[in-house]
């Protein structure tokens, strides 16, 4: 079994965040805190190790964290190389903000689910009430 951790600290304007990642044997975690706007300390990084390790909330893309490798010939590399030479790569960003992107999207999903729950929930109690309030009137005395 092994596993690696790494912190890395990068500045977003204008907040510097910490990105956990987390690799234990083939599975890949990863996490993202915000530091604030000024400069994180080293002693302020170890307070956050210690007292809010537990709260650090990893996630996890099952679909993305086994990747198989295969050995491939040199020239098939080579001609790889030169195809991707002539395109133009755009950058997709690291793993772990592909990672973060990927949970916020699933998030972003669930909070709509959600909302959309809610907002069907309240319209089917104001019919409910409508109706009843429908037959009060047409009761008659």
């Amino acid at each position: 079994m092994t596993n690696c951790l790494k912190l890395t600290i990068i500045f977003d304007a204008p907040f510097y965040k910490g990105i956990f990642e987390n690799q234990i044997d083939n599975k890949y975690f990863v996490a993202a805190i915000n530091l604030g706007t000024s400069e994180p300390k080293i002693r302020d990084i170890y307070q956050l190790i210690l007292q809010r390790w537990q709260t650090i909330s990893f996630y996890t893309n099952l679909e993305k964290s086994s990747q198989v490798t295969k050995n491939i010939s040199v020239k098939k590399m080579q001609k790889q190389a030169r195809q991707n030479k002539h395109k133009a790569v755009k950058f997709h960003g690291t793993k772990a903000q592909q990672v973060l992107q990927a949970q916020h999207n699933d998030l972003k999903l669930q909070r709509k689910q959600i909302h959309r729950q809610q907002q069907l929930l309240t319209k089917q109690q104001q019919f409910e009430l409508k109706q009843l309030k429908r037959r009060e009137k047409h009761k008659g005395h």
